[in-house]
């Protein structure tokens, strides 16, 4: 392959735009995908004999175009790999550290499940209607699909009729049962005049 091919002129506008040997950060992030596997090119799997390199301390692309197979040879594969990360205007590859990588990687899940989970409360009566009854659990499955922690309590209406404890036990069974298959139920603070009912999202640890 002749060297002189990777004479090409540098773009500079755009998104991906190079200025000299400096190549920016959002470009050399880029993953330049097997077509077959749909995974990020890298190694010997890279199909190009000849490719340039970024700098891990300067982000700025060798002047000259190396053999890729001895740079994969170089370095210790257990540890490092060459990733693909352009093949405009010239083959572009980057060293990467597979401890970092998997660091970024736990850093990044942690930050995720560490997202904030809000409590959603919502009210009823125990002389509730059926009807509003199962609106306010669709509400209740609704945020829990949304991943919130929902508190759901049953008060008494004042000037109402008592109801039954046999009743109450029932509705609270039904409502915990209509929710069982998403939510996990953590507990029940019941008192004379309300009782309210916790749930937490069954994906949710």
């Amino acid at each position: 392959m002749n060297p002189m091919m990777f004479a090409t002129r540098l773009p500079t506008r755009g998104r991906f735009a190079l200025s000299g040997n400096h190549i920016s950060k959002n470009f050399v992030r880029r993953l330049i995908l097997d077509p077959t596997t749909k995974k990020p090119m890298r190694d010997l799997d890279i199909p190009h004999e000849l490719v340039r390199v970024v700098d891990p301390e300067t982000n700025k692309i060798g002047e000259s175009p190396v053999r890729l197979e001895s740079l994969v040879e170089s370095v210790n594969r257990q540890k490092f790999y060459y990733q693909l990360v352009s093949e405009e205007p010239f083959p572009i590859v980057k060293l990467i550290n597979r401890q970092e990588e998997k660091r970024v990687r736990r850093e990044a899940k942690a930050k995720q499940k560490a997202k904030k989970v809000e409590t959603k409360s919502i009210q009823m009566t125990w002389n509730v209607e059926i009807g509003d009854l199962k609106h306010k659990v669709a509400k209740a499955k609704q945020e829990l699909n949304d991943g919130n922690n929902v508190e759901l309590s049953l008060v008494k209406k004042r000037g109402s009729e008592f109801v039954p404890t046999p009743d109450r036990q029932a509705k609270v069974s039904w409502i915990t049962e209509e929710l069982d298959e998403i939510a996990v139920f953590t507990r029940s603070e019941p008192t004379p005049f309300i009782t309210t009912l916790s749930f937490r999202p069954r994906a949710q640890k």
